[in-house]
């Protein structure tokens, strides 16, 4: 998966699944911001959390990106702030993924070499 499809996917998951904070996964089966990455990398919200994210590919790419967005170094302790909202946390997966989606079309596009 690209960054953008796992940030995607992500957001999927809480919108499913439902939100929460202060653990991966709660036993109503919410997610919470990495739980929800690690679902939509490996099927379980089980896990070491960032690192196994890190260790998939796209993975750390998606994370840099959605902490780049956020202004946080670490978006396990932004997803847990008190007045956090999923609707707040899924908003902005969505909109790091547009911007990567932007990005990606904009690399794509290579110049064309005149030749004489």
């Amino acid at each position: 998966m690209t960054p953008a499809e796992i940030l995607e996917k992500a957001a999927d998951v809480i919108d499913k699944r439902g939100h929460c904070k202060g653990m991966l996964v709660n036993n109503k089966q919410q997610v919470c911001a990495v739980g929800a990455m690690l679902v939509a990398l490996t099927g379980s919200a089980l896990g070491c959390g960032i690192p196994q994210i890190w260790a998939c590919a796209g993975g750390k790419e998606a994370c840099d990106a959605l902490e780049t967005a956020i202004g946080v170094g670490d978006f396990g302790f932004w997803n847990d702030h008190p007045n956090r909202t999923a609707a707040e946390v899924t908003s902005t997966m969505r909109a790091t993924a547009a911007v990567l989606r932007a990005q990606e079309a904009k690399s794509a596009v290579t110049p064309k070499t005149v030749t004489a």
